[in-house]
């Protein structure tokens, strides 16, 4: 498993051109509408990213509350993780992490627009080995 954990900087605000996905042609996310399973479904097949916004307060997606289980679940483990790494490195907050698991991509970051005193965070998971740069730019236009 491979882990890239780095700090939001005012660089990471820019984006360069993004390729789109090989597999899939698409870099959207899913789009709302029909059952959870139908989302799932169709997000998997297409192999795009499904998001989810993440608070104090829980999860929320559109594939079902099983993926919003695992998000949950992953969140905390990675918590730990870049809470360590950010203490060793000195580093006061890690601004988004990704992690690559064979075919799959998992990423989280801090959603710049929310409430610094009740942040929130985005999630994205998709079922491909998609470039860092492009799931951060989908993340980052999620609104």
């Amino acid at each position: 498993m491979e882990t890239l954990i780095e700090p939001e900087s005012s660089d990471s605000k820019k984006s360069e051109p993004v390729n789109e996905s090989k597999s899939s042609g698409s870099t959207e996310p899913v789009k709302a509408g029909g059952s959870s399973e139908d989302v799932l479904k169709e997000a998997l097949d297409n192999q795009v990213p499904r998001l989810f916004g993440v608070s104090a307060h829980g999860v929320r997606g559109r594939t079902g509350v099983e993926e919003e289980a695992v998000v949950a679940r992953d969140l905390r483990m990675m918590r730990e993780g870049s809470e360590a790494i950010g203490q060793e490195l000195g580093m006061e907050t890690i601004g988004y992490v990704a992690i690559y698991e064979e075919n799959s991509t998992v990423a989280y970051r801090y959603d710049s627009d929310s409430n610094p005193r009740d942040p929130h965070l985005i999630a994205a998971m998709v079922n491909c080995r998609m470039p860092m740069r492009a799931l951060l730019k989908v993340m980052g236009e999620a609104r």
